[in-house]
């Protein structure tokens, strides 16, 4: 095991989403979180672990006790909001289809554009209410890790224990065509911070949900990866060359 702080895990989640094999896919999409969760399991002792589910309805409860004791859901599937994210991406895709494709890329499949729209409006609102809303005080760290990405076996923590700073992938160069004034990403899978620095972080992510909604009223999607990096310009980060995810 790792030696480590008193640490808390946020974990992105839906295990429920529209498809035309929901139950099939509700299984898949729940292997692969459990794959998750155990991942930090093998790395961190006494750790807590928040599952951040914006499924668009509650999973059944025989799935959902299959989770460890130290895994808390933090549910979002009553909320009036991520129920609304998808009927309006729905019709956002219809009117906008092919806006947000890079030059040469207009034969990616219909559900490019749903699905960057749920991801980017759910996860942004999602986190800025947990930040905003939820008491993290008695945690030394918090890690982001998104559900259905796991912790490599030789993953080290060490790397991440910084005193003031927030802890990201190296910063990679922007392809994005149609976002031409954010140069470079953070890959936001798996990134941390010492709890010292969560009011800043709040407002980072509070900023990032803000960037997400001003894109879409001007008919563009701008991914989180931009957006952190854009609102990360007044908080120090520590890069890594390897996430080890």
């Amino acid at each position: 095991m790792q030696k480590h702080e008193k640490t808390l895990f946020l974990v992105t989640s839906a295990l429920n989403v529209p498809s035309k094999n929901m139950e099939e896919k509700l299984r898949a999409r729940l292997h692969d979180t459990l794959s998750t969760i155990n991942s930090i399991n093998c790395h961190f002792k006494d750790c807590e672990i928040w599952l951040l589910e914006s499924s668009f309805k509650k999973p059944m409860k025989k799935y959902l006790s299959m989770f460890p004791k130290n895994l808390k859901i933090v549910d979002f599937w009553s909320d009036d909001k991520i129920l609304g994210f998808h009927s309006k991406a729905m019709k956002y895709e219809a009117k906008n289809k092919l806006r947000y494709y890079t030059p040469g890329k207009e034969d990616l499949d219909d559900s490019f554009l749903y699905l960057g729209y749920v991801k980017n409006r759910t996860e942004s609102y999602v986190l800025s209410k947990v930040f905003r809303e939820m008491d993290m005080s008695k945690f030394d760290r918090v890690f982001k890790l998104s559900g259905r990405y796991c912790l490599q076996p030789t993953f080290d923590v060490k790397p991440h224990l910084t005193e003031d700073a927030a802890v990201f992938g190296e910063k990679i160069k922007s392809n994005q065509g149609t976002i031409k004034n954010i140069d470079y990403i953070y890959l936001c899978y798996l990134w941390s911070f010492p709890i010292k620095i969560k009011k800043e972080i709040t407002e980072m992510i509070v900023n990032v949900e803000k960037e997400v909604k001003d894109y879409l009223k001007e008919n563009r999607i701008i991914d989180m990866e931009h957006s952190i990096y854009n609102n990360l310009r007044n908080i120090k980060v520590k890069e890594l060359k390897k996430l080890q995810t």
